[in-house]
């Protein structure tokens, strides 16, 4: 019963953002419903500021940049999926409203998807791996 209930939840929130101009849903998921913007003057991280006022907590995303809601048992009482459609409807609007101001949310501490996002995470990510592959200094 809770796995038809979540199913059934995710498919009208994926009905819900195909059904929205300007974002898209990623791939063919099941649950964990990802999607971005499709139109190049909606800023996603905008569209998460906008969640959050309202009240919904979303996962960023940063390469592309995204946002993904993982329909869990909590999501399936009646209305919850509905009513996460109808804030996103007005997140995306609040997205093109405010079409080129700086967002507040975004991955990696509000810069992800910027070209110095990316170099952080290419930086950070090459001293783990260095520190990985580190050999042990001599007479150890």
């Amino acid at each position: 019963d809770s796995a038809r209930r979540i199913m059934g939840a995710a498919d009208i929130i994926r009905a819900g953002v195909d059904d929205i101009d300007g974002i898209e849903v990623m791939g063919d998921p099941l649950w964990l419903i990802a999607f971005r913007a499709s139109d190049p003057d909606i800023d996603i991280y905008l569209v998460n500021d906008r969640l959050k006022a309202l009240g919904w907590r979303l996962n960023s995303l940063q390469l592309p940049p995204a946002l993904h809601f993982c329909v869990t048992r909590p999501n399936t009482r009646e209305g919850v999926a509905e009513a996460f459609v109808e804030a996103l409807r007005d997140a995306v609007g609040y997205a093109r409203e405010h079409a080129g101001e700086a967002a507040e949310s975004g991955a990696m501490y509000g810069f992800g998807g910027t070209p110095q996002g990316n170099q952080t995470l290419n930086q950070l990510m090459s001293g783990v791996l260095d520190a990985m592959h580190e050999v042990a200094p001599e007479g150890v």
